[in-house]
């Protein structure tokens, strides 16, 4: 079992670190079309804007590789639906707050199997 840090970030900013002993069950294999959809989602919306990923990206921005040692599937889903009040969340807010994107559900489930994918 892996122990995993729960982080809340967004953007260039990394704020409000929690460290919890939490014990992990290893993540599903990732569908391998699911996990390419999303990369071109993010690219899409231009996400490399304000974070790193794959040596490409924002390098002073927030950096999304081995996230998914971090976050759970579902607290990225919270940053991604509900970015206002995942900021709302951190001692310290960051300049340029994440944007709401405007997406489908199936849309949703591809970039979090993108960003759940990164090592």
């Amino acid at each position: 079992m892996k122990k995993s840090v729960i982080a809340m970030c967004t953007g260039a900013v990394l704020a409000g670190v929690v460290f919890a002993a939490v014990p992990r069950a290893e993540a599903p294999a990732q569908d391998a079309k699911l996990v390419a959809q999303g990369r071109e989602l993010f690219d899409s919306n231009k996400c490399t804007k304000c974070h790193f990923a794959e040596k490409r990206g924002n390098k002073n921005g927030q950096v999304l590789d081995g996230v998914s040692a971090k976050l759970t599937a579902d607290d990225v889903r919270k940053w991604i639906t509900n970015p206002v009040a995942q900021t709302a969340k951190l001692k310290e807010k960051p300049e340029q707050p994440m944007k709401k994107l405007d997406l489908k559900p199936a849309e949703v489930d591809a970039l979090i199997a993108y960003v759940m994918s990164l090592k």
